[in-house]
């Protein structure tokens, strides 16, 4: 995967400061700055293009936008049309802030989603949270986590989960917070 821009023009500073302090001697040096000019070169153009590509698939959408103003529609459809702008919108903000600021990108977590939610739960459940409305919580799940087979959480996908509780999930969370105590001991124990 391409690093984002803000992580490629990290490195260019970081390229252009160690030049400022070497000494002009012969080639190397030379070379060191047309590779440097070539790499802010690649770097705009990449940022063209995806500015290109993200315009165009801006313009379409509010080209959409109009054509849906000026049509009759039921509800129903209204209401996904609704929801299909605020996906696209929602992943386009999403595109801009992992370029812009790749530390925002989600934290993978290597549990489930059910088993994150099972987690949650008991949290509330044993006021380790706030009994604050769950609607902040599962806003805050789906903008600063992951799983490994999941790289967005969907919203809706955990309201409906958080509510649904099996046997096979308490069993498997059961097994982590035993290994959490195992853990806890020892910690204690190399006091």
């Amino acid at each position: 995967m391409r690093s984002s821009f803000a992580e490629q023009f990290r490195k260019l500073v970081r390229d252009y400061e160690r030049l400022k302090v070497r000494e002009v001697d012969g080639r190397d040096c030379w070379y060191e700055i047309e590779r440097l000019h070539q790499r802010i070169e690649k770097l705009l153009e990449e940022v063209r293009h995806w500015s290109a590509v993200m315009e165009q698939e801006l313009q379409g959408r509010w080209d959409l936008q109009q054509l849906v103003r000026k049509s009759d529609w039921s509800g129903d459809a209204l209401q996904l049309f609704w929801n299909d702008q605020l996906q696209f919108y929602e992943s386009r903000l999403n595109q801009w802030m992992v370029q812009m600021e790749p530390e925002s990108q989600r934290c993978v977590v290597n549990i489930s989603v059910r088993k994150m939610l099972m987690l949650l739960r008991l949290a509330r459940d044993v006021e380790l949270l706030p009994d604050d409305p769950l609607k902040h919580a599962f806003v805050f799940i789906t903008k600063h986590f992951r799983t490994a087979q999941q790289e967005q959480i969907s919203y809706e996908s955990i309201r409906k989960k958080y509510s649904q509780m099996d046997s096979v999930a308490i069993a498997e969370v059961e097994g982590l917070l035993r290994e959490c105590l195992n853990k806890l001991a020892e910690y204690k124990k190399n006091l």
